[in-house]
């Protein structure tokens, strides 16, 4: 009888401390805050992530061409043209830097009486900056002239040209120099005037513009 009471007692010890011991391990897990899982975050949108970056009108390859025209009494052929082409590309501290070239006939300006003009090609470096819309600029650069003092005055650019290489015996050279302002349309179409020098005219057959 006592070894079945002391049996007894051994029972029923271990269920309570197993009782205990599930009530504690509830208590234990009812103290932990309940995880929450949040619902994933949407991606935010394109323009938010990378913003479009603004194009300037200064950067890039351009095509285009001039006009030029003189008034002058007495003198005919006052009226020239060429076309120019080149590379121009804007930095960060809005400094353009670019390079250009152009041939064509230009009327003189101070020419000798017997010189009408000039069939011409050239090259030049161009440094502006950029004001937005507006772009004020020099130019520094060589050109080599052919004079013409008889004839048509080759508005043509390709006429100019070949005239200019036809008989490279009367091709002088210069330093020019110039300066003036582009105006961006568009992205894509550019409109400016500009006035050069060219230094050692007396070569050309002028005095010093041209």
């Amino acid at each position: 009888m006592k070894f079945q009471v002391m049996a007894g007692q051994g029972l029923g010890f271990g269920a309570c401390a197993a009782l205990l011991l599930a009530i504690s391990g509830s208590a234990w897990a009812g103290d932990l805050p309940a995880t929450v899982l949040s619902p994933p975050l949407a991606p935010l949108p394109t323009f938010a992530q990378t913003p479009a970056p603004v194009l300037s009108p200064w950067t890039g390859f351009h095509f285009g061409t001039e006009v030029f025209a003189v008034s002058q009494k007495g003198r005919k052929g006052m009226v020239g043209g060429g076309i120019n082409f080149g590379y121009a590309r804007e930095f960060d501290n809005k400094l353009v830097v670019g390079l250009e070239v152009g041939t064509g006939y230009a009327p003189a300006v101070f020419a000798a009486p017997n010189v009408r003009g000039f069939n011409y090609a050239r090259t030049d470096v161009k440094v502006g900056y950029d004001m937005g819309r507006v772009m004020p600029y020099v130019t520094a650069g060589a050109v080599f002239a052919k004079p013409v003092t008889s004839g048509p005055a080759y508005m043509n650019a390709g006429d100019a040209t070949n005239d200019l290489f036809n008989g490279t015996k009367d091709i002088k050279s210069a330093v020019r120099v110039g300066t003036g302002v582009d105006y961006a349309v568009t992205n894509n179409f550019t409109v400016g005037v500009n006035a050069s020098v060219v230094t050692g005219g007396r070569a050309l057959g002028a005095p010093a513009a041209w």
